[in-house]
């Protein structure tokens, strides 16, 4: 019945699967109304190209920053790409989890779901560590070139 249904891998849709958590691990310290960086490494395990129109989403959680939303690449089969999004730590100390999803671009989700998990304190070293690590590599943080969709 409808159970299977809902239940079977349907493989028309794309396919995406988190390589690695980048930046900020779960559970992070991060001082209140911090600037920082989320870095997701994410690969299409799909058969085919993700179609035009492919973006992360915010689902569900803390919305920890202004962006809910990023522009994917048009990856093809086995490719990855490095997903950067600017958030922003809340004025409040306490534990924070975000969760986001890959959407196509009629609204329809696939993949694996992604999060980030902040612990907000005053003594929190996050800021500091990205800073530093800025200064030493050079990097910038800004997201990665995505094609038009």
């Amino acid at each position: 019945g409808a159970f299977f249904e809902l239940q079977a891998k349907n493989d028309a849709l794309p396919g995406m699967s988190l390589v690695a958590d980048m930046t900020i691990g779960e559970g992070e310290s991060v001082s209140p109304e911090t600037l920082f960086t989320k870095l997701w490494r994410v690969r299409n395990t799909g058969t085919t190209r993700w179609p035009a129109g492919c973006y992360l989403a915010y689902i569900r959680g803390d919305e920890i920053g202004p962006c809910t939303k990023v522009n994917m690449p048009c990856l093809t089969p086995g490719r990855m790409a490095d997903v950067h999004i600017s958030m922003l730590a809340p004025q409040n100390d306490g534990h924070f989890c975000s969760e986001w999803r890959m959407c196509m671009a009629d609204g329809t989700f696939f993949g694996d779901t992604v999060w980030v998990i902040i612990q907000v304190a005053h003594d929190g070293l996050l800021d500091l560590t990205q800073q530093m690590s800025s200064l030493t590599t050079g990097a910038e943080n800004s997201p990665s070139s995505f094609c038009s969709v």
